[in-house]
């Protein structure tokens, strides 16, 4: 576990939220206590149920923020958490932003995304103008 500094902006508002937050593996979702970003003029849009590491079933308030983390900023899911809790970074946030974990350096890093190589279909499944 290791921590970054995230920015959060909101689209609307001109809200911006400046903090620390942990990287941690096998975190899927960014979260931060809600009475944070509440202050900071953010609003959830929506609530989504959740599944805890204990398996038991949650539902909690979300919403798209742009989040930036070593200078680079993308539309991120953020969840408005129990304010006693932490701050910290999803695995769906890293990715977006093109960000994954270095464990061995306890760092993130970049990443090239992964795309299906475009491979000559097989003769059956070509048209007839191929």
């Amino acid at each position: 576990m290791f921590s970054v500094e995230m920015t959060l902006g909101a689209q609307n508002s001109g809200s911006s939220l400046t903090l620390t937050a942990e990287v941690r593996k096998g975190v899927t979702v960014s979260v931060v206590p809600q009475s944070l970003l509440k202050e900071a003029g953010f609003t959830p849009s929506h609530h989504i149920p959740f599944q805890t590491v204990d398996g038991r079933s949650i539902e909690r308030e979300v919403g798209e923020v742009l989040t930036t983390i070593g200078g680079q900023s993308r539309m991120s899911l953020i969840v408005f958490g129990d304010d006693d809790g932490p701050c910290l970074v999803g695995s769906l946030t890293l990715g977006a932003l093109c960000l994954k974990i270095d464990e061995e350096k306890m760092e993130l890093v970049p990443f090239l995304p992964r795309l299906p190589i475009d491979r000559p279909r097989p003769l059956s499944m070509r048209r007839r103008s191929d």
